[in-house]
C-alpha cells in the first residue's frame, strides 16, 4: 500500500530532526570527553584505525630491518607463512614458565627480492635485547626483524623526584616506539623530557581503576600526560601500532608522540586509537598516583578543563638493576 504525499513528508521532517538532534548530542558528548588534547585535533585517519589488539596476539615487526645475533634456529631449515608466524614461534620459546630461549626473530617475506630465501624464519638470541645487534637497516634490506621480551626483561625506569616509575615495553605490540627508547638509552640523555599535566582518579574510578557507575569520567581524567621530546634533537613521528582499549597503567603516545599518557583508570570511553608501547608496573603505581596529586592549576584546552602541574616533573630514563634500584643516565 502507497503511503499518502503529505505522510511520506512529514515523515521525512520528523526524521531530519531526529538525526540533527542525535548528531548534536553526539557531537557534545565526543567534545565533553575528549580528555587530551591542547590543539585542535586534525582528523587523521592512520589515528582512527581501531586495531583493538591484546598483549597475546600481537606479533608485530619492523620492515627493512635484518637482526644479528645467534641463531638459535637456522632459517635456512625453517620455512614459514609470514612474519606473524615467525614472531609466535619466537614467542613459543620465551615463556614466562621458563628461560627464554629466543628473544629476536628475522623472516624474509619480500616475493621480489628474497629469492631461495622466501619464508625463512631465524629465531636468535640477542645478548642484550635493549641494544639488539643490527646487522643492516635501510630500504634496501630484505629483512622484517622483531624483538620479544621474556618476563622481567625489557624493564625501563623514569626516575623522578618522586620515584622511579618502572615500565614494561612491548616491542611484539608497538616494534617501533619500543625502538625509540632503545635509541634514548643509546643517547645517554632525556634532557627535556617530563610529565607536565597531572589529573587524579576523582570519584570516577576506584583505587583498581574501575569506572564507578554513573559517575562523569572528567574532570579530572585520570592521567599524567608529558613529553619524550628530547632537547636538540627531532623527534619522527610514530607510526600507529597496536591501539587496545586503555586499561590502568598503561603508557602509550597521543597522536604519533612526543607527547605521551599513564593511564590512572580503565578508559572504556576513550576510542582505541592510542598506540599503547609499554605498562607501569603494578607496585610502582603509587608513584603515579601521588604525582597525579601534587598541585595543579586549571587551563583550558580547546574547550575542555585540564590540570596543569605547577612545577614539571623532570624524566631521567635508565634502566633498573635487579635490586630495583635505578641505574639511571643522568638527563
Amino acid at each position: 500500500m502507497r503511503r499518502k504525499h503529505g505522510d511520506s513528508d512529514t515523515g521525512c521532517r520528523q526524521w531530519v530532526v531526529f538525526w540533527s538532534v542525535l548528531s548534536a548530542t553526539c557531537l557534545a558528548v565526543y567534545v565533553f570527553l575528549s580528555p587530551f588534547f591542547y590543539e585542535t585535533f586534525t582528523d587523521n585517519l592512520q589515528m582512527v584505525v581501531k586495531l583493538r589488539e591484546d598483549k597475546a596476539d600481537c606479533c608485530r615487526g619492523m620492515d627493512h630491518l635484518e637482526y644479528w645475533g645467534r641463531a638459535v634456529k637456522w632459517g635456512s631449515e625453517h620455512q614459514v607463512n609470514t612474519s606473524q608466524e615467525c614472531c609466535a614461534a619466537c614467542k613459543a620459546l620465551c615463556t614466562d614458565d621458563g628461560p627464554c630461549q629466543c628473544n629476536s626473530w628475522v623472516f624474509c617475506g619480500d616475493q621480489a627480492r628474497c629469492g631461495p630465501k622466501l619464508g625463512q624464519c631465524w629465531l636468535k638470541k640477542q645478548e642484550d635485547p635493549l641494544n639488539p645487534d643490527v646487522q643492516e637497516s635501510g630500504e634496501q634490506v630484505m629483512w622484517t626483524s622483531g624483538l620479544i621480551f621474556g618476563k622481567d626483561v625489557g624493564i625501563l625506569a623514569l626516575e623522578t623526584e618522586h620515584g622511579a616509575i618502572r615500565i614494561k615495553l612491548l616491542p611484539d605490540c608497538a616494534p617501533w616506539s619500543v625502538q625509540y627508547f632503545t635509541e634514548l638509552l643509546r643517547l645517554r640523555h632525556c634532557a627535556g623530557c617530563q610529565i607536565y599535566r597531572a589529573e587524579a582518579r576523582g570519584s570516577a574510578w576506584d583505587a583498581y581503576g574501575k569506572h564507578i557507575n554513573k559517575a562523569l569520567t572528567g574532570p579530572p581524567y585520570g592521567l599524567l600526560q608529558g613529553t619524550l621530546a628530547v632537547q636538540a634533537v627531532t623527534f619522527k613521528e610514530m607510526p600507529v601500532e597496536a591501539c587496545p582499549v586503555i586499561a590502568r597503567g598503561m603508557v602509550g603516545w597521543i597522536g604519533g608522540g612526543p607527547d605521551f599518557f599513564i593511564s590512572l583508570a580503565n578508559h572504556r570511553e576513550w576510542s582505541p586509537k592510542f598506540t599503547v608501547f609499554a605498562h607501569v608496573l603494578a607496585e610502582d603505581m603509587e608513584i603515579v598516583e601521588n604525582i597525579s596529586l601534587l598541585p595543579t592549576t586549571a587551563s583550558v584546552w580547546s574547550g575542555v578543563t585540564v590540570a596543569m602541574l605547577n612545577e614539571p616533573v623532570s624524566i631521567k630514563i635508565g634502566r633498573p638493576d635487579s635490586s630495583n634500584i635505578a641505574e639511571v643516565v643522568s638527563g
